[in-house]
């Protein structure tokens, strides 16, 4: 199967979120004001949720995998660190946002180039610009 996250790409993702995410066993509201626990996940997060650190491992993969899902009906072969990235960038955003960006529409146009230069522009959190390191979001920015 095209651009499935597994093997090199999976561990390589993992690392990098897992890296620039932190890890936290406790909900917590994110820069952006969302629940959040683990390595930033959302789904079903509430306040005083918690989770083991297993727990939270085995959520990054499974979840990983799922926001990286658009990826595998490109019709061509995509690169190992272009799939770690839009992997990432899906996670981070979601996956209809993910499917509805400028980038996504560029990757399925074989645009790869433009797909990943769009990354960039994903900047912001709750109208902070994440490249600027005071503002508390620079993770974002950096991966």
């Amino acid at each position: 199967m095209k651009n499935k996250l597994a093997g090199g790409a999976l561990l390589a993702a993992l690392a990098l979120v897992a890296t620039h995410e932190g890890l936290r066993t406790e909900s917590y509201p994110d820069i952006g004001g969302v629940w959040t626990d683990c390595y930033g996940r959302t789904k079903g997060v509430k306040p005083g949720t918690t989770a083991t650190v297993a727990e939270c491992d085995t959520a990054l993969m499974k979840e990983l995998v799922e926001h990286a899902k658009p990826l595998e009906r490109l019709p061509y072969q995509l690169p190992d660190n272009v799939i770690v990235a839009w992997a990432d960038f899906c996670y981070n955003v979601g996956v209809s946002a993910c499917q509805n960006s400028t980038g996504y529409k560029m990757l399925v146009m074989g645009n790869v180039r433009g797909a990943c230069d769009q990354l960039l522009r994903w900047k912001y959190v709750d109208k902070k610009d994440c490249s600027i390191r005071a503002n508390g979001c620079y993770g974002i920015w950096k991966r």
